[in-house]
């Protein structure tokens, strides 16, 4: 987990014998969020020793892997390897994943707009980036859309979204970073 400072990046190590399979944080709040069969852990930072905290325990066949934050929605929005998608409000006290969209395909990468609302999906071995709507509120999202399927893509990997609304992929089996404007056409290579 890394920290910029004001002149350079500062690693810190968290404790543990657990091997997990996602993780996301919380920069501002200085909390990272850990997941493993069944189970949510947070470290928090800021404390001398680094070491997770069992948050909740789950469903064990769920298995999340992309994690990214909601800061807005105060809620993790993680997929798992059946290509489900999962919402886990964090200001419950027990806070599990629930299930909003199933059959997403093998997503690798999940980017969560600023106001929380939208969601980029991309799907390496479909070769496509869908995007979806769940707003905080409802419980539930949109059905997926394609947002970007371009012959070039071989084996894209990640997807974010700057500040400006460009949408950028990393595309290792191409070996290029795509650019595409917030319709979907790709603007760049």
């Amino acid at each position: 987990f890394g920290t910029v400072g004001a002149e350079s990046l500062v690693w810190n190590e968290v404790q543990s014998d657990l091997m997990f399979t996602g993780g996301t944080g919380n920069r501002e709040a200085m909390l990272l969020y850990l997941a493993r069969a069944g189970e949510l852990y947070r470290v928090d930072m800021s404390a001398k020793k680094l070491k997770p905290e069992l948050l909740s325990s789950f469903d064990g066949s769920i298995v999340l892997q992309e994690m990214e934050m909601d800061k807005v929605g105060n809620r993790i929005l993680a997929t798992d390897s059946n290509g489900s998608l999962y919402s886990i409000d964090l200001s419950s006290e027990a806070p599990t994943p629930e299930c909003l969209v199933a059959g997403l395909g093998t997503v690798t990468d999940v980017d969560v707009s600023p106001d929380g609302t939208s969601l980029l999906l991309l799907d390496t071995a479909a070769k496509r980036v869908m995007q979806l709507e769940c707003p905080q509120d409802s419980g539930t999202c949109s059905n997926p859309e394609l947002f970007a399927s371009i012959p070039e893509f071989k084996q894209p990997l990640s997807v974010a979204r700057a500040a400006d609304g460009t949408i950028w992929v990393g595309d290792l089996g191409a070996q290029s970073i795509f650019a595409f404007n917030d319709e979907g056409r790709i603007i760049r290579e």
